[in-house]
């Protein structure tokens, strides 16, 4: 089994490559989203938890998809409409958002210990469900949400290695098949995270046929 390079970069190809494909009208607040709101949007889409509106539950449309952030967390609405809604009272409709975020990858978190200070969680207390944009970090103490909070880089990077290395262990069990192709995994396979999953395709052209559209692929996975 071949390993993406950086996984990182992957996840942000691809999310660009989302973007271009689906034709997301970047827009926040009616404006072009700017260079820190699209880095923002990059990093925390592969681990959006909804392919539902959160106001209208109506299925995300990438034709009349509007963007949104509350206190720099992505939030996806079905329309127009439905962000007017949002914004007359954010702070509810990002709880019922939050509470699935947590939910969703609570259920797969791949380490027992806090990835800043390495303790196991609930030594030292009730853990923290930490969302750092949109992706869940368990932490033991507020110290340690500071500390991820002003050098994020290294302790997500722990994380994400962890996630590597828990789909590899669950893998190991079975061949697989690629959900690109359909076919069996065999040696050519490679791998990639798109947010906590761990995706293995056939080969490098399964992997660029993925990068281009893995919302959807990444959601017929789940």
């Amino acid at each position: 089994m071949v390993r993406a390079p950086n996984s990182r970069t992957l996840i942000a190809a691809a999310t660009v490559l989302v973007i271009a494909g689906f034709g997301i009208s970047t827009l926040v607040n009616d404006r072009a989203l700017n260079e820190e709101r699209s880095a923002q949007l990059i990093e925390q889409l592969p681990f959006y938890p909804m392919n539902t509106c959160v106001v209208s539950g109506e299925g995300l449309s990438f034709g009349t998809l509007v963007i949104e952030f509350y206190e720099d967390h992505l939030v996806l609405l079905a329309n127009e409409s439905a962000r007017q809604i949002f914004l007359s009272d954010p702070r509810t409709y990002w709880d019922v958002l939050r509470q699935e975020a947590i939910r969703s990858q609570a259920e797969a978190y791949p380490t027992a210990s806090c990835v800043v200070s390495k303790e196991l969680l609930g030594a030292m207390g009730p853990t923290i469900n930490h969302l750092h944009g949109m992706q869940l970090v368990l932490l033991c103490c507020s110290s340690c949400v500071s500390k991820l909070n002003k050098t994020p880089g290294p302790y997500l990077e722990t994380l994400n290695e962890a996630y590597f290395q828990a789909g590899r262990e669950a893998a190991n069990d079975t061949t697989g098949f690629c959900p690109v192709t359909g076919t069996a995994l065999g040696e050519k396979a490679v791998e990639v995270l798109w947010g906590t999953r761990l995706v293995r395709l056939a080969d490098e052209s399964a992997k660029l046929v993925f990068l281009g559209d893995p919302w959807r692929y990444a959601l017929e996975l789940r």
